[in-house]
């Protein structure tokens, strides 16, 4: 529009007004856009949806979630199944996506529905890729065990499908694999190699199977998208829900726990054993995910830095001792409410694991070897004297105990019967050598052992109860 146009457009509205319109140009540019280009009925229609509160919001995907149920593919046709059929979560992405980017939204309103859809979004990935399987197995079996990941798997089919596989040089095809599909070069040849030699070319796809194959595969990058934009969004604001568990191991790593685990109090159930595994790979065998460190449960918890930055024959010891610790933080998330949430323990447990680290670091102690003292060529000290003496006797054999430990040559050994039925010598104590030798009681008179006054007063108590019990056998009272 001229100068001289919009100057008559304002001179019709002060007509119309009977007075000096105050009217700027912008104003007067935005009210004929508006007549000249009234707005279309979609966006009146996001407009409406736009001032729907997120309360709103939150209800509507309530009732889509309670409402939810599973699709059977075994009971029908897979020729009569469409992609769409298959995901219930898929129609609510725009709503999901709305509500997480709103500046407004709370963690603590939505983390609950967040948690509930996480299973349900893994589930209809689950069986978008059964559907896939289905229908192409026929001409490419081996792809469904090389490919562990969902996102890889919906990528190479959908690739393999747009592509001419025939005319295709195999230099094309790879650079292909690695780029678009996001392979590592060990898969990328196992796919090229296992294309020479299971690839069914003879089988040719109709064009509503082709289509249903591209759109579910469409279906499945979708759902994997919207999963890793809840995931962000969790880890954006998982201090606040679960803050031992994110300073023990970060924000990140704890956001796919609870989301695994389908929320806090999900997380706070699953055994410390059980949490390794959490987020590894699908394996074919033993030795293709055991790493040199001895880690077969290669998950979310061991690519955190606090077990990467160690060697890497620390890395199964450190794998335990983290898996314990965040056992009993996520515990302790789910137990605190409101203000009364804080990451203390996560800290002080953090910090005991790092002091173990630096004990692991540490070089073992070396002690000095202490070498031993000079020998002196003295002879050794003897003990010796009045007292000492005395002492040696209370412990000397008897002289009638020497004798019996002797024997007469040439004379039978006189013995007699113990109170346990055993035959014991007498060796020459009955004979006349004991009164040559003068062997006798008065000789051992000074070598009877001396007791102590409570070890005479408890032999005599001892004897007064034997009395007694000896006169209650006889009978004799007096």
């Amino acid at each position: 529009m001229s100068d001289f146009e919009e100057d008559d457009f304002v001179n019709d509205l002060d007509n119309d007004f009977g007075e000096i319109s105050d009217v700027e140009e912008d104003d007067v540019k935005e009210i004929e856009d508006e007549i000249m280009n009234p707005p279309d009925s979609t966006e009146q229609d996001e407009n409406k949806e736009d001032k729907s509160t997120i309360l709103e919001v939150i209800e509507s995907l309530k009732m889509r979630i309670h409402n939810y149920t599973p699709f059977n593919i075994s009971d029908k046709d897979i020729e009569s199944i469409e992609p769409h059929e298959l995901s219930s979560i898929l129609p609510m992405s725009s709503r999901l996506k709305r509500l997480i980017t709103e500046k407004d939204t709370k963690l603590d309103d939505i983390h609950v529905l967040l948690n509930e859809i996480s299973p349900l979004i893994t589930n209809d990935i689950r069986l978008l890729r059964k559907y896939i399987n289905v229908i192409y197995f026929k001409r490419f079996d081996e792809l469904e065990t090389i490919l562990s990941s969902d996102k890889q798997y919906a990528k190479v089919v959908k690739l393999l499908e747009q592509l001419d596989t025939r005319s295709i040089s195999d230099t094309e095809l790879s650079h292909r694999l690695l780029t678009s599909c996001e392979l590592s070069k060990e898969q990328n040849l196992v796919v090229l190699m296992s294309m020479k030699t299971s690839f069914n070319y003879s089988i040719e796809l109709t064009e509503k199977l082709q289509s249903n194959l591209l759109q579910a595969s469409d279906n499945i990058l979708s759902l994997i998208d919207l999963q890793q934009n809840i995931s962000n969004f969790i880890s954006s604001k998982i201090e606040l829900l679960a803050p031992n568990v994110s300073a023990l191991v970060g924000p990140k790593v704890t956001s796919l726990l609870v989301a695994y685990a389908g929320g806090i109090l999900g997380l706070s159930k699953i055994p410390s054993c059980n949490l390794a595994s959490i987020g590894k790979n699908k394996h074919i065998s033993y030795e293709q995910h055991t790493t040199t460190s001895g880690i077969r449960q290669n998950g979310y918890i061991s690519s955190t830095e606090i077990i990467q930055n160690l060697p890497i024959v620390y890395h199964k010891q450190m794998l335990r001792m983290v898996c314990a610790k965040i056992s009993l933080a996520s515990r302790i998330d789910c137990s605190q409410r409101g203000d009364d949430k804080n990451n203390t323990m996560g800290l002080k447990w953090k910090e005991e694991i790092e002091n173990k680290i630096k004990k692991l670091h540490e070089s073992p102690n070396v002690t000095d070897d202490k070498a031993l003292p000079i020998p002196e060529d003295k002879p050794k000290k003897k003990r010796a004297g009045r007292k000492f003496r005395k002492y040696k006797e209370q412990f000397k054999l008897s002289r009638a105990r020497q004798l019996q430990n002797r024997m007469e040559f040439g004379k039978q050994e006189t013995t007699v019967m113990d109170s346990f039925g055993e035959e014991v010598g007498l060796g020459m104590m009955n004979t006349p050598m004991q009164q040559t030798t003068g062997a006798s009681r008065d000789a051992d008179r000074g070598r009877v052992t001396k007791l102590s006054k409570n070890m005479k007063k408890r032999v005599n108590e001892a004897d007064e109860q034997t009395r007694e019990f000896m006169l209650t056998l006889t009978g004799d009272t007096n």
